[in-house]
């Protein structure tokens, strides 16, 4: 059994995005009812495959966050965005409000 869970660790290819260079992905095949474990904190539980898509439960602790990948990608966008603002100063918003 070790050295099948051995050989399936070597099934792992290369991350496509520009950020994941240097990071595996780990290929599995799961049918529903099956589950796979992360960190011994994470478990995720495939609910039903059809044709192109496959339902999914993700069970962790509320205090680990779990997003979409296409929400996680927006969150860091806003993130970075927020990061690159310039400051502005209470004074110069009170006087353009008070201009106004």
């Amino acid at each position: 059994m070790l050295r099948n869970i051995q050989q399936k660790r070597l099934s792992r290819c290369k991350g496509s995005n520009e950020g994941e260079r240097n990071k595996d992905m780990l290929v599995l095949s799961r049918k529903p009812g099956d589950s796979i474990v992360i960190d011994g904190r994470i478990n995720i539980h495939v609910i039903k495959a059809d044709k192109e898509v496959v339902k999914i439960g993700v069970e962790a602790a509320r205090n680990i966050p779990v997003f979409r990948k296409e929400i996680y990608d927006e969150i860091k966008v806003v993130n970075k965005e927020s990061i690159n603002t310039e400051e502005v100063k209470v004074e110069t918003i009170s006087s353009t409000v008070l201009a106004n």
